[in-house]
Formats: C-alpha cells, structure tokens, sequence
C-alpha cells in the first residue's frame, strides 16, 4: 500500500492564517511578565498578597503583603 489516505486539493490555494493569534498570544505574555516583574519590584519577591489587571481601563492594582 503506497497511496495516501489523505490527499490535498491540489486546485485550491492553502495559506498559513496564524499570523494574528500569534501576535496576540505575544503580547498577553509580554504584558502579563510586566505586571509580574512590577510585582516583584514593589513588593519584593515574595510579598505579593494580589495582581489584579484590569485590561479593558489598563490598569494593575498590586496588593502587597
């Protein structure tokens, strides 16, 4: 058996579209460190009671121990 089982149509064009998930999910892990290196430089490493992130106003409420 040397055929495939699955074949692509060979007249129909295939583009890659993650271009745009992937740029988002780099940029939440990227805001998401920043508010974690915050935490960590106003309360110390280990004195971070609560983060929370507000991101529809853009705002970070840090409560330290």
């Amino acid at each position: 058996m040397h055929s495939q089982m699955i074949v692509g149509d060979p007249s129909a064009s295939y583009a890659v579209q993650e271009f745009g998930p992937i740029v988002v999910a780099i940029a939440f892990v990227i805001a998401l460190g920043g508010v974690v290196a915050a935490a960590a430089v106003m309360c110390g490493w280990h004195g971070a009671k609560s983060v929370l992130m507000d991101w529809m106003h853009g705002k970070a409420t840090i409560t330290c121990r």
